[in-house]
This record gives C-alpha cells, sequence and structure tokens, in this order.
C-alpha cells in the first residue's frame, strides 16, 4: 500500500512538472498539408503556439528537413521520400502548457499532371536558346492535388532538357518550337525556342534612384515580333555614357544588369544584344538617399522595324 500510495504520489509531481496534456487542450492549431507529392517538401505550421521535438513514426516516407530539434518553432520543414502514410509528432506549448500534438500525413506519387505555364511569363513561351527557365505544373492523384515545393515532376520535353525529373528545364541550342510533357497522362505545354538573332526589340526598366555607393539592378528583356520573351541568357554589349556617374559590375549577360553607382548624377547607359542591332538606353538619377519607385528611371526602345506577328510561332499551352 505504501509503495501505490508512492508512486501515485511521484506520478503527480511529474504531472505537474510537466505540465503536459494532449492537443484538444492545448488550444492550438497544427496544420501539416496531405497528401504531399513524393520528393517535395511542405511546411507543418502551428497557429496559437509553438512547438519542438518534431518527428515522424516512419522516417522512411517522410524525414524532417529543418526544424526538428528542440528550440522552439511555428513552422518545421518536412520532405516526403516515399508513398505512404505515416504520423507526425511534436510537443506543442500554448504559452501556459506543453501537449503532444500529432497529425497524420500522406505522401503520395502523382497519376496526373496539369500545365499552368512557364513561372514570370505568359504565354506565348519564349525561351532564349540554352536558358534556363522553370515550368509550372501541378500534380494530382486523381482528382486530389498533391501538395508540396519541388520534388519528382514526370514530365520531358522534346526542345529542353530537365534533371531527375524536377521542374526545372534547359532550352536547347537550336531554335524551335516543341513541348514539354507528362509522362503519365496527355498534357503538354507548348513553348518556342528562339535564337538571338530572332529578338526584334528590347526593354530596360531600372529598379529606380541608385544610392551613392550602392548597385542598381537593370531588366533587360527581349521581344519577338513583339512578344515578350519567358528567360534569355543572350550576351548584351553595355555602353555607359555617364562613366564618372556609374559603371558596369560583374557580368552582361542575361536579363538583369549590375550597375554601380559612383557620384551624384544621371546615369545614362545602352544596352545592345550581342551580334544585333537590337538594343535600348535608359536613364536613372544617382543621389544619396536613393529612395525613389521603382519607376523612377526613364526607359526607350529601340530597334529594328517591328515585324509584327511574323516569323513566331502561336507558343499558348494546349
Amino acid at each position: 500500500m505504501k509503495m501505490r500510495a508512492l508512486a501515485l504520489g511521484l506520478a503527480a509531481v511529474a504531472a505537474l512538472l510537466c505540465h503536459c496534456t494532449q492537443e484538444d487542450d492545448l488550444d492550438v492549431d497544427l496544420v501539416v498539408p496531405s497528401p504531399v507529392a513524393v520528393g517535395a517538401t511542405v511546411n507543418a505550421t502551428l497557429a496559437g503556439g509553438k512547438m519542438d521535438q518534431a518527428s515522424v513514426d516512419d522516417s522512411s516516407i517522410f524525414t524532417i528537413v529543418s526544424g526538428g530539434g528542440t528550440q522552439q518553432q511555428t513552422s518545421i520543414e518536412l520532405r516526403a521520400l516515399r508513398a505512404g502514410k505515416t504520423t507526425f509528432r511534436a510537443r506543442g506549448d500554448n504559452g501556459k502548457k506543453l501537449g503532444t500534438i500529432k497529425e497524420e500525413i500522406e505522401a503520395a506519387m502523382p497519376t496526373r499532371v496539369s500545365f499552368t505555364g512557364v513561372a514570370n511569363c505568359g504565354s506565348p513561351y519564349l525561351i532564349g536558346a540554352g536558358a534556363a527557365f522553370t515550368v509550372n505544373a501541378k500534380r494530382f492523384r486523381g482528382q486530389t492535388e498533391l501538395a508540396g515545393t519541388g520534388g519528382f515532376f514526370p514530365i520531358d520535353s522534346d526542345i529542353a532538357t530537365n534533371n531527375a525529373d524536377t521542374n526545372e528545364f534547359r532550352a536547347g541550342s537550336s531554335a524551335g518550337l516543341g513541348f514539354i510533357r507528362s509522362k503519365i497522362d496527355d498534357a503538354k505545354l507548348r513553348i518556342e525556342v528562339f535564337e538571338a538573332s530572332q529578338a526584334t526589340s528590347m526593354k530596360l526598366a531600372s529598379s529606380g534612384n541608385a544610392k551613392v555607393g550602392s548597385d542598381a539592378s537593370i531588366a533587360s528583356t527581349l521581344e519577338v515580333a513583339g512578344q515578350r520573351v519567358c528567360a534569355d541568357e543572350f550576351a548584351r554589349d553595355v555602353v555607359i555614357a555617364t562613366p564618372d556617374v556609374c559603371e558596369t559590375k560583374g557580368a552582361t549577360t542575361g536579363t538583369s544588369i549590375a550597375i554601380s553607382a559612383k557620384k551624384a548624377g544621371t546615369c545614362e547607359l545602352s544596352v545592345t544584344l550581342t551580334g544585333t542591332s537590337v538594343s535600348a538606353t535608359t536613364t536613372f538619377l544617382v543621389d544619396d538617399k536613393g529612395t525613389l519607385p521603382a519607376d523612377a528611371g526613364t526607359p526607350s526602345d529601340a530597334g529594328p522595324d517591328d515585324a509584327g506577328d511574323a516569323g513566331i510561332a502561336d507558343a499558348a499551352a494546349d
């Protein structure tokens, strides 16, 4: 009897020291997206408190990417490793008491793909030869969209390459029309790869007024027959008309050009697509504040005669 009383007393003391309770009594909201595409990452988030000591019952299905230690977090990143179900667990803290929180999660392979376009671009999807680009696609198991960022995308292309079944592609070296295709259904996205000689105009836009001693970013966007391109990595030749005010910094290849602001004044520069007559000029102010909005520069366009819609195929998604 004495031993039983002692055990009950120790249990009561332990409960007081732990202040442990179940999730329902913590008044917190644990959200873990599910089902998750295999290879993709998601964040388990906790509203109304913080959590630590995160784990999964089956580490062959999900793994803790970050936030799995003893430091309290409101978000913990998980990666799906293979198809299956398991349970995510953590210790929750609502500021008053601690308790166990858990959620059943599932990883699944997609059975269907839906293309939504190319990142940072609208249709038609024009990609410079040799340029990297990202395809936007949704993955489904039946009618259920799979959650997660990155991971396995069962897609490929006849005009671009991707590594390890991702949605990150690099266009081929020659111009042509082709498709990004699903490997598991009939979904496809039409893209066109163009060469530098096919560009017809260029637009420049500065990132706003620059502060003396800082760097400014000039966006250089090509057009083909009046259509804005999605991505290119072609070289540009940059001529600074005011070298006492500003100068180029680093390589002048691709769609973003870095300019160093040297002293107060107006920076004027022209950019030409290397090996072509496609060019544009722009100006922006350099001062001691550099706080004006991003449209403070004055871009202007110049280039060959407008080619209208000729010479460029419709690249809409099918």
